[in-house]
């Protein structure tokens, strides 16, 4: 029922953005809607999230280095405007965290093994994609026009 409302609510705020466009401006205004995973998924995510992981014992098998320990740390459970100062200030080191780079392997080649580090990594990375689309929505101020 919240999705429902939440959906509706973003639908209006994205209709009322256009209200306000002028039609010069408007010439090509481009609405970005996200689709909410269904419920089944949010379920599994929750459950993901909500599950214990031995962060210090995969550094001490050596399956994730101390540092990567220390950036998921930095951006795991906080408020989306830390988690997103946090990436701002070192972006580069966050996308070698996920993505490898620079010889590294990625969080998801290092804990191959370990499904539930890739698992909550996914999720993870669901999150973080999920607060930059989100971040400057209308209910955010942002402005359309």
């Amino acid at each position: 029922m919240r999705q429902k409302q939440a959906a509706v609510t973003e639908q209006e705020d994205y209709r009322e953005a256009l209200k306000h466009c002028t039609a010069s401006s408007a010439a090509h205004v481009v609405v970005v809607m996200s689709l909410d995973p269904p419920a089944y998924i949010l379920s599994l995510q929750n459950n993901i999230r909500a599950r214990p992981i031995s962060w210090d014992g995969a550094v001490r098998a050596k399956t994730i280095t101390d540092a990567d320990l220390k950036k998921i740390k930095s951006i795991d459970k906080v408020r989306r405007e830390q988690r997103r100062q946090t990436i701002e200030s070192d972006t580069e080191s966050f996308v070698t965290l996920l993505l490898g780079g620079n010889e590294e392997k990625s969080i998801f080649e290092a804990a191959a093994k370990r499904p539930d580090i890739i698992q909550y990594m996914l999720v993870l990375s669901g999150d973080l994609i999920d607060g930059t689309t989100r971040h400057g929505t209308v209910a955010d101020g942002a402005s359309w026009c």
